[in-house]
């Protein structure tokens, strides 16, 4: 419950009222140990609203972290197409606010229906980079399949956490909370936070964990789209410089097939006239070298064929 300063002001003047009265009217023995109690009380109640105050202050100083951080995280992820980067410095904040030692963000690969460890933090993170978990398998593996956040407070309680992951990084996952990082109505990947350090998850974890996979979802699938759209300019610029350079070849055939056959028209005309000469010589001399006309004639007219 939250407690106003009016609360304090009452409890305050009340136990300030028994001391009045206590100093101002003649009380019996009875009267006196009644008072006595009344104060008793009231001071009880004043610890118990100065506690219930401390922890009501410690909630919103808390609630105005988280709400800080998500509008930061929302503002540093949707500034980028690129967000590999962005989201490791988020999920460093993240670990910082929930009090955990790693984190991990693994995204979907629906061809081969495996969670990929694209951004694995931690002591030991390097070994899990592309590490790939069957979905079904183990914690985050659950989740992606139920598309539901899990919470394990003991790992060696929970039959489903896969002890796969911690022998390939030779870390120690003792708790942990995963969330299904959401794109409509189907799972992009998971995000989970490793090893609270003091107690346990909490229901306000999970909150404040659940709206960053949201935003982190969103920044992954346009960062895709934005690859894609890449893949998609870049074919199309080929498809076009394949195009020009289709045009050109056209173009040349045009120009060289309009050529060959002026240039056969050239040598229709050598090789006739060749001929006809060749008819009418009565010197042998002659006679040859107009054959030789004729036959370079001819082997014009095949090589502009081919």
């Amino acid at each position: 419950p939250f407690v106003t300063a009016d609360t304090s002001a009452i409890l305050f003047g009340r136990i300030i009222l028994l001391f009045a009265i206590a100093g101002t009217i003649g009380v019996s023995a009875e009267g006196q140990l009644a008072l006595i109690r009344e104060l008793e009380r009231a001071y009880a109640e004043l610890g118990k609203t100065a506690a219930t105050l401390e922890q009501t202050q410690e909630n919103v100083k808390r609630r105005i972290q988280e709400d800080t951080t998500l509008d930061q995280v929302a503002r540093q992820i949707t500034s980028t197409l690129e967000p590999d980067r962005v989201l490791s410095m988020v999920l460093e904040r993240v670990e910082t606010l929930l009090d955990a030692e790693a984190s991990t963000l693994m995204t979907l690969d629906v061809a081969r229906n495996e969670l990929v460890f694209q951004i694995p933090r931690g002591s030991q993170a390097q070994a899990l980079q592309g590490y790939r978990l069957p979905v079904g398998q183990g914690i985050a593996g659950w989740v992606a399949e139920n598309q539901k956040p899990l919470r394990v407070d003991d790992t060696t309680r929970d039959a489903r956490f896969a002890q796969t992951v911690d022998k390939q990084s030779g870390f120690q996952t003792r708790s942990l909370l995963a969330v299904p990082m959401m794109l409509q109505d189907h799972v992009a990947g998971v995000l989970e936070v490793i090893n609270k350090r003091h107690g346990h998850f909490t229901d306000d974890d999970e909150r404040l964990l659940s709206a960053v996979a949201h935003w982190s979802a969103i920044a992954l699938e346009n960062a895709r789209l934005y690859h894609d759209l890449q893949l998609s300019m870049e074919q199309l610029q080929r498809a076009q410089e394949q195009l020009l350079r289709t045009e050109r070849l056209r173009s040349l055939g045009e120009v060289v097939g309009g050529v060959a056959h002026d240039f056969n028209n050239l040598l229709t005309v050598i090789l006739a006239e060749s001929q006809l000469l060749a008819d009418k010589s009565t010197d042998e001399d002659d006679r040859r070298a107009l054959n030789r006309i004729e036959q370079a004639a001819r082997d014009g007219a095949s090589a502009v064929r081919r």
